[in-house]
């Protein structure tokens, strides 16, 4: 039977395109997800005027297949007053009640501080984290 194109082109994206789409439609869904609870800003229409752009650049994000930079999304969180990507260390240290973290410094010493300790403070000095 013959192979359809579809599932020809399926079979052969790579894996760091499949991660690529994977990941800006959860952005995405992060997104429509945070406008749906907004008081203020409900849709693309309002978030676009928001962030000062064309309605029809905040329409191709919103297809998953765009390249959300770092930087957009600083800007998407920083209008809606919401996170939408968040680090292991920020999402243990924001949902659980005290997360603590345990490290080994330089000379050996090992430590237990809260998670939060570690996430709201200057990267000062590289320390190995021990995750439990």
């Amino acid at each position: 039977m013959k192979e359809r194109a579809f599932d020809r082109i399926r079979r052969n994206i790579k894996p760091e395109n499949k991660k690529f789409i994977d990941r800006n439609i959860a952005i995405i869904k992060q997104i429509k997800y945070i406008l749906s609870i907004h008081p203020k800003i409900k849709n693309q229409k309002d978030l676009a005027k928001e962030l000062n752009k064309e309605q029809s650049e905040i329409s191709k994000w919103f297809t998953g297949q765009h390249n959300l930079t770092q930087e957009t999304i600083n800007k998407i969180e920083l209008a809606l007053d919401h996170d939408i990507l968040l680090t292991d260390l920020e999402a243990r240290a924001k949902y659980q009640s005290t997360v603590y973290m345990h490290f080994v410094d330089s000379v050996g010493y090992r430590s237990k501080i809260p998670a939060e300790t570690l996430v709201n403070a200057d990267s000062g000095g590289s320390q190995q984290l021990e995750f439990e």
